[in-house]
Formats: C-alpha cells, structure tokens, sequence
C-alpha cells in the first residue's frame, strides 16, 4: 500500500466519524469496512499504517479517539481494538 491509498483510506474514515457522537465506539478495522475498502487486500502491515494515519487526521481534525480503557492490558492488534470518538470543542480564549 502506498502512502496516498493509506492516506485516503484515512481520510475517508475521519470523514465518517464527523459524522457520529460523542462516545461512538468503533475499531479501525471495522470503520474500514464501513468506508467501503477491502481488508482482504490490506495485510497486517497495511492495517497498522491505517490505524496511524487515522489517528492522526483525526487528531488535525479536532476529533479524540480514546483507547484508554485498553491501556494497560495486554491485548490483540490495535486496529482491532475498539475506541470512542469525541469532537473537541473550540476554545473561545484560541480566538478562532
């Protein structure tokens, strides 16, 4: 997978999670496949540049995915682990 398709798989994802409340829990391999990509064409490597890249546009995009209920634990693969999404408000002191 080459950065641009990880990239856009990202962006399509932060795109949906606009889009949902606060508190929606979801993980990235099930958010993939609600964007319409194929997880049998990502291997395990593809899936871990994904769930990066997605936390990253997320956190540009002034939206807070929370795993901490995982910290801590020794678990699976991250992209498999659910997290809650949470829009962050803009500051009036930011003047923005």
């Amino acid at each position: 997978m080459t950065d641009n398709e990880c990239r856009k798989i990202a962006e399509a994802c932060a795109d949906k999670l606009e889009g949902v409340p606060d508190g929606f829990e979801i993980t990235t391999a099930m958010l993939v496949k609600e964007c319409g990509f194929d997880l049998y064409e990502m291997d395990f490597g593809d899936l871990i540049e994904v769930h990066m890249a997605l936390f990253k546009t997320a956190k540009a995009r002034k939206l807070k995915l929370d795993m901490s209920k995982h910290d801590g634990k020794v678990e699976g693969l991250p992209y498999n682990l659910d997290f809650a999404v949470y829009h962050r408000k803009k500051s009036r002191n930011q003047g923005i």
